[in-house]
């Protein structure tokens, strides 16, 4: 096991190895033998004269598809000055432009990510060191140019370029080793910094891509249609396994899906040029979506998530703008408009049920009315629309079909509702299961994005250094409005089970929450005073977390981390 160890200042733990016939020592990671437990973490620490700051968090990364993974610990520590370690700090900037273990660079994601949490003003001048140093210039968040004419690319470069991608919320970076996009010849430094999965889409035009693995694996699958059908082929960097593929050659034209098989995937891709982004096409997998509840949160954010890759979108809403031809008047509140407009759409392929009475007193006050709204009406047209041609229907749930008595819920735990909203949202979730296998139930934790009122407010008001209050006895495991529309469209389009969770790995309470706010705009946090739900009336929450199920592009995520990512998205916009 390597310990990855980060100070109050931002540096990184590493031990200075001496290599024969090199020019450059190794720098690598303290190596911590058969260590899996905090105990023995702490022996080790002790033995090495290291203080901890945070408890140890145990991870691991695969790098290949038939070698074993590489298990880290990390922490914020610092090193007693009377200790004769053999270890030291080094900030990231003196150092990765020297010769760096592979160890550390496998790890990139979560160096540079808790450097990004304890001191984001070391992160930011990182982040422009780093285009200043490696000599880049900056298109966008994720898309990168060498302004070289001769150009060395490292595993370090691709792992810090990574890394840095992943912390401004982007789970793919590009590098252009060509000088622009009119060139013939389009050669890119592609990163996977997370798994993903994108496509199938293609270039219409009659050349070739080709792929060449630096690090992981990827499984592309090339979409012939009848009677061919799919071609699948998997291509990996390993050098322990002469037999596998590590670069592949495909027609542009065809269109092809692509998938990391491995926690991360280095490769280069060339294609003819000249070319820009407006020059992929992407195959519509589904024509028509409706989306029922489209102007809310969710169903705002997925319309626009589906559009932008080329499906049919229309949808529901209790109020319509005569000029948005997509939307259709629907208000569950009212069974003749419910009635008119059955009989008034098209049948869609999919269908996500988004919408609903979502505010507790409300629901508490009409029970009538939130049966109705939430479960009764929802289970009628869900039913309606199978009957009728519909391949799947998508139930958006939530965690209070649970009592808040227990942490990280399994999917199949038995329900405990103890509020009316519950208690609907489990007789919606029983009335979708018996419809249909194709009836999809997804629970969702508490949802925040830019739009979040709370943390508009909080970030206002401490800005302008004024007090705020928290419930410090409601707890809450936060999931980013983008994680939870990503995690709709996978239950949308692919197989998973009839009940699927998303939720913080964690879970804090709104006090903390704020406090958390507080720290990354550099506030104060003495401003944020701690208060009790009985004070406003609301229920006292013990436990909000849900077991997260897998997803195919979700990385599970910390509390604190969803809430800094929204934080940081929110003051730059």
């Amino acid at each position: 096991m390597y310990f990855i160890g980060i100070d109050a200042s931002g540096r990184l733990l590493t031990r200075n190895l001496k290599v024969e016939s090199a020019d450059q020592d190794l720098y690598c990671l303290p190596e911590i033998a058969n260590t899996f437990t905090s105990s023995q973490v702490s022996n080790w620490f002790e033995k090495n004269g290291i203080e901890s700051l945070s408890e140890p968090e145990f991870f691991e990364v695969r790098s290949g598809t038939t070698t074993s993974a590489v298990h880290y610990c990390i922490a914020f520590v610092k090193l007693n000055v009377k200790s004769s370690s053999d270890f030291d700090f080094e900030r990231l900037d003196q150092i990765w432009k020297k010769k760096l273990d592979f160890i550390i660079t496998l790890a990139m994601n979560r160096i540079v990510g808790k450097i990004a949490h304890r001191v984001p003003d070391i992160f930011r001048q990182l982040e422009q060191l780093l285009i200043n140093d490696f000599d880049l210039r900056q298109l966008n968040k994720r898309v990168f140019f060498t302004n070289s004419d001769s150009v060395v690319v490292n595993e370090t470069l691709a792992s810090l370029l990574g890394a840095f991608a992943t912390v401004n919320g982007e789970k793919t970076v590009r590098l252009c080793l060509h000088s622009d996009q009119g060139q013939p010849i389009q050669e890119m430094l592609m990163i996977h910094a997370e798994p993903i999965s994108t496509g199938p889409l293609r270039q219409d035009r009659d050349s070739s891509v080709s792929y060449h693995m630096l690090r992981g694996a990827l499984e592309i699958t090339l979409h012939h249609d009848a009677p061919r059908g799919d071609q699948l082929f998997i291509i990996e960097r390993h050098e322990g396994s002469p037999s596998l593929s590590s670069s592949l050659r495909v027609p542009a034209r065809v269109f092809r899906t692509i998938r990391t098989l491995t926690d991360s995937a280095v490769f280069i891709e060339v294609q003819s040029g000249p070319f820009t982004d407006v020059d992929t096409e992407w195959r519509r997998q589904t024509e028509k979506v409706l989306i029922v509840g489209a102007t809310g949160l969710i169903g705002d954010s997925l319309s626009r998530s589906l559009r932008r890759v080329g499906f049919e979108v229309f949808g529901t809403s209790r109020s319509t703008s005569p000029s948005d031809s997509s939307l259709v008047k629907l208000d569950f509140q009212e069974p003749a408009d419910h009635e008119k407009y059955l009989h008034s759409v098209p049948i869609p392929d999919v269908a996500v049920f988004s919408s609903g009475m979502s505010i507790l007193k409300q629901c508490e006050q009409k029970h009538d009315l939130s049966n109705l709204v939430n479960n009764v009406a929802q289970v009628e047209l869900a039913r309606y629309l199978l009957n009728n041609g519909c391949g799947r229907v998508v139930l958006v749930s939530s965690n209070r079909v649970f009592d808040g008595k227990d942490s990280k819920v399994s999917r199949n735990a038995p329900y405990r509702p103890n509020i009316v909203y519950g208690s609907h949202k489990v007789a919606a979730e029983k009335g979708f299961m018996a419809l249909s296998s194709q009836a999809k139930i997804l629970r969702l934790t508490k949802v925040f994005s830019v739009k979040s009122a709370i943390l508009t407010e909080w970030i206002a008001r401490l800005k302008k250094d004024e007090k705020i209050t928290a419930f410090d006895d409601v707890k809450v495991s936060p999931v980013s409005l983008a994680d939870a529309t990503q995690a709709i469209e996978e239950i949308m389009f692919e197989e998973s089970e009839q009940i699927s969770q998303l939720s913080a790995n964690d879970e804090i309470s709104y006090f903390q929450m704020a406090q958390i706010v507080a720290s990354e705009i550099g506030a104060d946090l003495d401003l944020v005073q701690p208060q009790p739900a009985s004070e406003k009336g609301e229920i006292t929450i013990d436990h909000s977390s849900l077991e997260c199920s897998r997803f195919r592009n979700i990385k599970p995520r910390s509390s604190e981390e969803t809430v800094r990512l929204i934080v940081r998205q929110l003051t730059k916009s």
